[in-house]
């Protein structure tokens, strides 16, 4: 007798997605963050590929430590220089060290975070991303994210979605989700003739889409978002 694996099953269960069924049929997502996604109308996965990002973020090239100012956005490649502290104020868990990179010093903070603890060693070397404030006459960074310096590379050239949310809905469960479903993108319709697709030169509606979500690069992302405009203009004037 034949044995079928678990992972045959699950490309056969993926195979007969349909862009019309729940978001929840998507890997990762339970009722819970279902329930999240229907409170910014997204119900089926069509609706969660036309949730378009508000903004996108850019991870350039790091920076010396006394290079950055406050209020500034910026990625600093640096060590840890402290132990991870952790202290519990009230019902918060107040996570702090100390990084350096030879030109300066950072304090980075997090909440609710104790894990950290296992993450960060001195002597360790990571790329932080944060906003730099100013707190008792000492560099600050609030929930950096943090990279190695592989992972930075890699996400260097690209531009990252914003979305926007709801209570407890984060940006990174939005963005995996929308990753997840960019295979039945081909199924989305388009409605737009062909012969007005053709005569003004626009990309073809799936090319939009994945485009929109994770462009190649600025330029990438203006063609790609100009189609989806145009497709919103068209529809307008089409049924006045």
């Amino acid at each position: 007798m034949a044995v079928i694996s678990h992972g045959f099953i699950n490309d056969i269960k993926e195979i007969k997605m349909n862009i019309n069924d729940s978001v929840e049929s998507l890997k990762g997502i339970g009722p819970k963050t279902s329930a999240l996604f229907s409170k910014l109308n997204i119900n089926s996965i069509d609706d969660l590929l036309r949730f378009y990002p508000r903004n996108y973020l850019s991870y350039g090239e790091t920076k010396d430590i006394s290079d950055t100012s406050v209020g500034e956005r910026v990625a600093i490649e640096a060590s840890v220089e402290s132990y991870v502290d952790i202290k519990k104020i009230r019902k918060l868990t107040l996570v702090t060290c100390m990084v350096k990179d030879g030109t300066g010093t950072v304090k980075l903070v997090w909440y609710n975070s104790p894990f950290l603890k296992q993450v960060f060693h001195i002597g360790q070397s990571f790329v932080f991303v944060g906003n730099i404030t100013l707190r008792n006459n000492q560099l600050t960074m609030e929930h950096p994210e943090y990279y190695t310096h592989e992972q930075y590379e890699k996400i260097k050239t690209f531009m990252q979605p914003v979305y926007p949310l709801t209570a407890g809905l984060n940006n990174k469960t939005v963005t995996k989700s929308v990753k997840a479903a960019l295979p039945l993108i081909s199924q989305m319709v388009d409605l737009i003739p062909r012969e007005i697709i053709d005569r003004f030169d626009l990309l073809p509606l799936d090319d939009a889409v994945k485009g929109v979500h994770f462009p190649r690069n600025f330029d990438n992302m203006l063609e790609c978002r100009n189609r989806l405009v145009f497709d919103e203009f068209f529809f307008y004037f089409t049924f006045l």
